[in-house]
Formats: C-alpha cells, structure tokens, sequence
C-alpha cells in the first residue's frame, strides 16, 4: 500500500506524479484548499484578490483533471458563500456535477445583522465523464424522527445532506480528535488547536467509502493534518497527499505512525451495516467483518451524540454503585484488550473484581434484525478472545431492544447463553437473569459502599 506524505506547492507536485513508478491514476480527489478568509497560515497567504485565488483554484483542479482516471471522483469543500465559483470552476475545467452535497456541521451558527446564520458548507461532488466509476451506495441508520413511528428496517441510503457529522473548529467542543500543540509538542490534552480547520476522520470516512474501492489512488492536495491519508490507511487504499507547510508534514507523519484511538474509524462500522457490499469496501481484510467494529470511545463524546449505549453506561454504573454495592473505585470506563493479532478491542465497563479477576461489559442496543444478528456474532467473538487473554475473568453481554427477544430464544450456544444478561427493565422479555441475579449466580463479592452518587444532571 502506497502512503505519500509530499511537502510543497501542489501545483508543482502534480505535475511531477506522472513520473512516479507506481501511478497509474487518481480514483478520488478530496479538495479542501484554504478558504481565501483571511486564516493565519505559516506557508500561505490567505487573504488573495478573488480573481486571483479563483485562477489559482482553476490551474489546481485542472491538474487534477488530468491526473484522474476516467470516472474518478472529486468533492471540493468550501464556504456556502462561494458555491457559484466552485461550481462554474469544476464544469469549466471538464468535470461534470453529480451532487451538491450540504455539510450540516452540529455546530452553533455564525451570527449576522443582515442575512440568516451560516452553520453549513458545500462539498461539490463531480466526477470525470458522465457516470462515477465507482459509487458505494451507502445505507445507515439514520436517526428517528418525531414524525416517525418506526425505524427503517434496513436503514435508508444516503442523501446529499449531512447533518450528522461534528465540525472540529474552535470554540466548539471537539473531543480529542481536535489535535492540539503545546510547548513544541503534539497531541497534548492542552494547549492551542494546531489547525483552524481541521476535518473530521468520520466526514473522510464517508466519502472514500462511497466514491473508491480497495486499493484505489486517493489524492489529497491540501492535506494540512493528513486527516484523508489516516482515514486510507485504515479502508486499504494508497494515499497521496500534498503539503506546503514543513510543520504539517511533520504532523501528517507522526499521526501516520501514533495510530491514535482518536483517529480510528472503526466506531463507524456500524453506521453503516445496512450496506450490502460493506465488506468488500471497509477493508480487503479476508478476517470476519465483525473484528473491524470496535467500541465507541465514550469518554469525550459531545452532548449532541448522546444516545442510547451511552445511557445505558451512566444507568449501569448506578445500578452497580447503590443497588449491587460496587465500590465506585473498582468501576473503569473504556477497557481494553489485545487480541493473539495485537488489536485493541474496547468495552464500556469493567469492574476489577481482584488481581486475578475483572467484569467486564458489554452493553448492547439494538433497533432492528439484522442490528442483532450482527451484535450476536459479535459476542460470541470477544467471548472467545477474552478468555484466551483473561481466562479468569468474565464477560457480560447487558442487552435491551426489541429485536433481540426471539433471538435469544434460538441461542443454542451454551457458553453464549452464559454471557447474556438483560438490561434493567427487559428481564422478562428476553427471559434472561437481571444483573441482579448474574451476579448472585456467579458468586460475586461485594466490595465496600461507596457514599458518591452518580448524577445524570447532565445528560
């Protein structure tokens, strides 16, 4: 797999790639250029005469343009207000529009006295002749509306607005993805936003899913944190990226080679489970598609991406702490294991019951079949990995949604069948234990009370 972090002026770059052993073409091209407004650049000037920045856009996406195979792909981000230019730009340099896709940011507006608040970007979706040489159509799970009485059964696919994918920007809270810099050094929990404008890993995730395939050419002119080559790297695909600024670079190179929880895509796998070629598109791994989901990272998820799993968590801990009597200082979130092949798995809590010993748990809502079909696969398989690492430990799988009940029923695997436990409240649909007598049945001791309360005041 080709992984190309190139320092200096795009427009020279692409014109030296042609003479690359491996070239053989571009599949995808994410163009996301300094917006020309006036943002504080080391290695650019960003506040161009307009005519000027819209001549340089044209000589780039030319470049391009010549560059990609017929079929390929461009999605030019920029500011709604330059939407004209960006459109007029594409066509007049070959490209032709398959999409105008809004970018909804989940981010408070940008107030005006004399038009209505901005709180959206375009990404213009073009493709080089007529139809795209590959398009993934992509079904998820969107969320329920109030309108709405039931879920859809198989998700829906994909429509030209987004509108639930966090921008990184300052003064919005990011989590830890938002990379920062202090005293010389990277990634530090404190400190300055190393990049104004940096993409989310999940908004990248998104479109080289839809619009490439396994070992395809992605090319990323102005690749400022190398957020396209982290998201390639992990979908099979070779990656090119184009950086101006010495410092970036230097960024791109140390995330490539850090591997951050932050940046690992595979807390998106199941938005898109509905999709049928999934499997062939998220990665050329032949190992089962259930070892590429991992748990969400809970522990800096913002308020607009609470949901049900994250509920649960809070409701198990105080179920665990006032009526099981765990001691609040044995509880962890976001535990993890190796597997024989060095991956991280992730589990929402653990009780570390002694040396020798933890609880460990899964927590598990599912909305529909084919949501518990897979879940059930998947138990199965951290069953088995946690007793190869921790043969004295145990594993429970706390489940709730309607979807499960008759599945459960079915379940002929004994040592499946162990690790289920039903969720406060579902005991009696499923017909499994309560956490209550789980623990009781396996002979659980009670560790000191602990006086904290767990408040969800803020939830």
């Amino acid at each position: 797999m080709i992984i190309e972090v190139i320092q200096g002026d795009c427009e020279e770059i692409l014109l030296s790639l042609k003479d690359k052993e491996y070239f053989k073409g571009i599949h995808l091209t994410f163009l996301d250029p300094p917006f020309n407004q006036g943002k504080e650049y080391n290695s650019h000037f960003d506040n161009m005469p307009e005519e000027e920045y819209w001549k340089w856009m044209e000589r780039v996406i030319k470049k391009i343009y010549d560059l990609t195979v017929d079929g390929g792909a461009i999605y030019f981000m920029q500011r709604e207000k330059n939407t004209e230019y960006v459109l007029r730009t594409l066509r007049e340099t070959g490209w032709n529009f398959q999409n105008l896709i809004i970018w909804n940011k989940l981010t408070s507006a940008i107030p005006s006295k004399i038009r209505f608040s901005k709180k959206y970007q375009v990404i213009a979706f073009f493709t080089k002749g007529d139809k795209p040489l590959t398009f993934n159509n992509l079904r998820y799970e969107p969320p329920l509306l109030a309108m709405h009485e039931y879920e859809r059964e198989t998700g829906m696919y994909l429509t030209d607005i987004w509108d639930d994918i966090r921008e990184l920007t300052s003064g919005y809270f990011a989590g830890g993805e938002a990379i920062r810099i202090k005293d010389n050094k990277f990634f530090t929990k404190e400190g300055e936003r190393f990049h104004k404008q940096q993409s989310p890993i999940e908004l990248l995730t998104q479109i080289i899913l839809t619009s490439s395939k396994v070992g395809d050419f992605i090319l990323d002119p102005f690749a400022g944190t190398g957020v396209t080559a982290i998201v390639a790297k992990q979908l099979q695909r070779n990656s090119i990226s184009i950086e101006i600024d010495p410092l970036n670079v230097k960024l791109i190179q140390k995330r490539l080679q850090l591997k951050r929880d932050e940046d690992d895509i595979s807390k998106f796998y199941s938005n898109y489970i509905y999709s049928v070629n999934l499997d062939k598109i998220w990665s050329n791994d032949a190992k089962s598609i259930d070892m590429k989901v991992e748990n969400y990272y809970f522990k800096e998820i913002p308020k607009n991406k609470l949901n049900n799993v994250l509920l649960m968590k809070e409701t198990l801990m105080n179920t665990l702490i006032n009526e099981l009597k765990i001691s609040e200082d044995a509880i962890d979130f976001d535990y993890r294991v190796k597997d024989k092949d060095n991956k991280v798995h992730r589990f929402e809590l653990v009780i570390h019951h002694d040396k020798q010993s933890n609880i460990i748990f899964r927590l598990i809502y599912v909305k529909n079949l084919k949501q518990a079909d897979f879940w059930i696969k998947r138990i199965g398989f951290e069953y088995d990995i946690l007793k190869e690492k921790k043969p004295n430990s145990e594993y429970l799988a706390v489940l709730s949604g309607l979807a499960f009940k008759n599945m459960i029923k079915n379940i002929g695997d004994e040592k499946l069948k162990h690790c289920l436990v039903a969720f406060p409240g579902w005991e009696k649909i499923f017909g499994l234990e309560s956490l209550k007598e789980k623990f009781k049945s396996l002979n659980i001791k009670r560790n000191r009370i602990m006086e904290k309360q767990i408040s969800l005041d803020n939830f």
